[in-house]
């Protein structure tokens, strides 16, 4: 009897460690309160890095690199907007709304940060920065999700609903130490001209850790995503000849999320691509959220 006792103890014990771990996770925005984050997405030089280059198949001769080719005035000219690009904020807005979800709005601002002295001189420049100007103000990523954390907007094209997921995503459920489950993402995107022999996916995101901060409740969450395919491609410039095509991609993340307030209080990820055959790149960009 007191070895039963002491068993019934024990599970009771554990079963209450267990529910004062167990949290559920859910954006809590006032109704007219609109939560800011500075919004990263930059590229991290590497000693692997390599930008995107497209092959068509031998001798179709479509992609030139001369210095008469007109094609050399537009990569000056996107080499340039990529600059400038790193030198804009992007600032995504959380906005709750009278439907019941909140509303996400993803903008571009460029910095104000030239005195009156300092002006590009390069033709190249000048259009790169005329083409931020235009674009800045404007949304890049428009969609919603419910408090719960679950994607509302799902009309929304593959690749800002990939964004939104690792982004803002939370589980939608209560969860304790040690759960796991799969962001609604799909991050690799092929169509009908690569016919695929291999596939493998591994989409989880685990929560790691609750802990108590300055009287806070804090969730520590752990992204853990890869994806590969590899097949051949058919090109439609060679006589329906095809390319062994390769493609990885894996995005690691951390993050803390405030139980009390609703809201991320920090998040950092890294991810790598990488692509061989019709395409070759090795890419590694960083993404982070820091609150305004």
């Amino acid at each position: 009897m007191k070895i039963s006792a002491t068993i019934i103890a024990l599970l009771i014990s554990a079963t209450t460690i267990a529910q004062k771990n167990t949290v559920f996770l859910k954006w809590k925005i006032k109704p007219n309160e609109v939560l800011v984050y500075k919004t990263v997405m930059e590229d991290i030089d590497t000693a692997t890095s390599k930008k995107l280059s497209i092959n068509f198949g031998g001798g179709s001769g479509l992609l030139k690199d001369s210095a008469t080719d007109d094609t050399h005035a537009g990569k000056e000219l996107f080499s340039d907007l990529e600059k400038s690009l790193s030198e804009s904020n992007i600032v995504t807005n959380l906005t709750p709304n009278n439907k019941g979800y909140i509303d996400i709005a993803m903008v571009m601002k460029t910095k104000e940060n030239k005195t009156a002295g300092e002006k590009d001189t390069t033709d190249g420049k000048n259009k790169a920065m005329e083409l931020l100007e235009m674009m800045a103000g404007d949304a890049m990523l428009r969609g919603a999700i419910y408090d719960n954390g679950l994607i509302q907007s799902f009309y929304v094209k593959n690749d800002q609903k990939n964004l939104i997921a690792l982004l803002f995503e939370l589980p939608g459920k209560a969860i304790t130490p040690g759960d796991s489950w799969e962001l609604h993402s799909n991050l690799i995107s092929m169509d009908q001209h690569f016919k695929c022999d291999t596939s493998f996916r591994k989409n989880i995101v685990t929560l790691v850790d609750v802990k108590k901060e300055k009287g806070e409740m804090i969730a520590i969450l752990k992204y853990d995503i890869h994806e590969y395919v590899s097949g051949d491609f058919t090109t439609m410039f060679d006589s329906g000849s095809s390319s062994k095509t390769i493609l990885k991609l894996t995005y690691s993340a951390m993050a803390a999320f405030s139980v009390d307030r609703g809201r991320w209080l920090s998040y950092e990820g890294v991810m790598s691509s990488s692509a061989t055959g019709v395409m070759t790149y090795n890419t590694c960009k960083r993404f982070s959220l820091v609150a305004q």
